[in-house]
């Protein structure tokens, strides 16, 4: 395996930075939300849409049955990352395009995972269109986005994250049914991590768990503590 490559993956499980908490606490709740979905069901073909480096979907894939992994990334700069995050993943390919426009075949895919992307995009509903024109009959839509109040406004984002009713009306009328959803990054998490990023010695002093402020909260328990994200999984009717 390529050394830049191993050392990126070392830090991302043990170097405390907003991203790999990020892939730690996502990556659970992406996870919660799937757990009642057989593994037999887990398998086909994965495609990350808006990727970036590729790193939440090759930790997602690792708990299924899936058999090849595509990650979709419009941005020069990402892709080029994630050509080289996949480049040592047999299953893995990459392929750079438009959520709006995907480079895949029509129900070619049975899984899609997107993960904080929907809110970077203006037509979100031809974004969705293409989702579940790429999906199998039966295929699986797991998406997550930040959930409002935006806490940290982002620049980049044209609307402020999606309510839980507001993303089942933006995937019901592209028919999807509604399968469950769960919810992360509660603001107590944020402003360990915004600490972290003030003050960078602390992660030398702090380890992931550390900073992972909701493992051992129930579901009502982070529901109710202004949780920045929600992930709903959709399935293709």
């Amino acid at each position: 395996m390529n050394i830049l490559i191993f050392l990126r993956r070392f830090l991302s499980d043990y170097w405390v930075t907003s991203n790999t908490i990020r892939y730690r606490i996502e990556l659970r709740a992406l996870l919660s939300c799937i757990d009642h979905i057989p593994m037999s069901e887990r398998q086909g073909v994965l495609a990350d849409l808006g990727a970036g480096s590729g790193e939440m979907s090759r930790r997602l894939f690792k708990q299924g049955n899936w058999k090849q992994l595509i990650g979709i990334e419009y941005d020069d700069s990402n892709f080029k990352t994630l050509i080289n995050n996949y480049s040592n993943l047999s299953y893995a390919i990459s392929k750079q395009g438009s959520l709006l426009d995907l480079p895949l075949e029509s129900c070619s895919v049975d899984w899609v995972l997107s993960t904080q992307v929907l809110e970077h995009i203006t037509d979100h509903q031809k974004a969705v269109s293409e989702i579940h024109r790429i999906l199998k009959p039966g295929g699986y839509a797991l998406i997550s986005v930040p959930h409002p109040p935006e806490i940290f406004p982002n620049p980049g984002h044209v609307r402020p994250g999606y309510s839980e009713d507001q993303l089942k009306d933006l995937f019901n009328s592209c028919q999807f049914s509604f399968l469950g959803s769960r919810y992360f990054f509660i603001i107590k998490t944020l402003r360990r991590i915004a600490a972290v990023e003030e003050f960078p010695i602390l992660r030398f002093l702090c380890t992931l768990s550390e900073i992972d402020c909701e493992k051992a909260l129930s579901e009502n328990e982070i529901k109710s503590s202004q949780p920045y994200g929600i992930v709903v999984l959709f399935k293709k009717t």
